[in-house]
């Protein structure tokens, strides 16, 4: 058992920096732009995590609690392959009697990964016993951080399933403790629903419809641009609730990050279009598939951009952002390793465009 641990712990190590070295340029570039707002952000969790423990409205403390548990899904499915070892795991068996050491592997793996909940706890303990003991709720909501992370780690549909059945009951209950209570026993039962919806139908292939059937086959890369621009939105419209005065500067930097990672996006599909160019080019449609392709990814980014737009309409440099998004797509097109740059240096004229006017 002690061989195996001692295993699990330089797997854990080596996915790790793995990882890391795959996002490290991108981290960098946000980094590097975004450095002196790096205090700001980590003051902007705390913050979030204040909302829950007190605050005005119900409401908020529900729908910051909902985004939080969105959020570390998001960042947890990253790193579960480094958790769960996933490459070796069919391997674990030749080294266990019984799945225990196995599971508190992971769990110990989980719990090194789990940021926010450390975050949760860090709070706890500087709030103190007296404190902690009049705000249950937030105790019930590092539980629900927990479940909803352990969870996600062997059946991460029901995730999923309580996510979405959980936006009904921020209209329903007007208790923050009943609320993170009500979240984990829909974690429960979701653990008995489908784990998915499967669809019979067919559609003919034209250079429109392929690029639907491309994104239903590669659902993820949708859905976690789909979520973190939800989030986004959620954390302004927040931000417009607390500190109206604040708004125009996150509603750009919103909309410009949105645009960051939908722009990716035709990096990841014009490796697909290189790869069957010749298959395009025998049926003589491969200007179209490079045109539909083009076409969707501006609409998608329009699309997640338009509502960063509407909290702050009245400034001009908002609606200029706009013409930031053909200029990153020509350059993930020809040049995708400048893709990063170009990006950073516009969003950077953007914000001084905004401090000049």
């Amino acid at each position: 058992m002690k061989h195996y641990f001692s295993y699990r712990h330089q797997a854990f190590s080596l996915a790790i920096n793995e990882l890391f070295k795959q996002l490290q340029q991108f981290v960098l570039m946000l980094m590097t732009m975004f450095y002196i707002f790096l205090p700001g952000l980590i003051a902007g969790l705390f913050f979030g995590l204040g909302k829950i423990v007190q605050s005005s409205s119900a409401v908020v403390s529900m729908q910051v609690g909902l985004a939080y548990l969105i959020f570390q899904s998001l960042l947890l499915t990253v790193l579960k392959p480094a958790i769960l070892d996933l490459k070796h795991r069919s391997f674990h068996t030749t080294l266990l009697k019984n799945k225990l050491p196995q599971i508190l592997s992971d769990i110990a793996a989980l719990v090194m990964c789990h940021l926010l909940f450390g975050l949760s706890v860090f709070l706890m303990i500087s709030m103190g016993a007296d404190k902690l003991s009049r705000a249950s709720h937030y105790i019930a909501f590092a539980f629900t951080q927990l479940s909803f992370a352990l969870v996600l780690m062997y059946r991460p549909a029901a995730v999923i399933w309580a996510s979405m059945l959980a936006f009904s009951g921020l209209f329903v209950f007007e208790s923050t403790l009943a609320f993170f209570l009500a979240l984990n026993t829909l974690l429960l039962i979701s653990l008995y629903l489908p784990k998915r919806l499967n669809f019979s139908y067919h559609i003919t292939i034209t250079p429109w419809s392929f690029w639907l059937s491309y994104f239903k086959d590669n659902i993820w890369s949708l859905t976690w641009r789909f979520t973190m621009s939800g989030l986004v939105f959620w954390a302004v419209h927040i931000i417009v609730t607390e500190r109206s005065d604040l708004v125009h500067w996150y509603a750009l930097g919103g909309a410009l990050i949105n645009q960051l990672w939908w722009s990716s996006l035709f990096i990841e599909t014009n490796q697909h279009v290189r790869e069957h160019r010749l298959f395009w080019k025998s049926l003589n449609q491969f200007r179209q598939i490079k045109r539909t392709q083009i076409m969707y990814l501006i609409a998608l980014s329009s699309m997640f951009t338009l509502p960063m737009l509407s909290l702050f309409s009245s400034h001009l440099s908002m609606w200029m952002s706009l013409l930031n998004t053909p200029f990153v797509l020509i350059f993930c097109k020809n040049r995708p390793q400048f893709m990063a740059v170009v990006w950073a240096s516009l969003a950077i004229s953007f914000i001084m465009l905004m401090v000049i006017f």
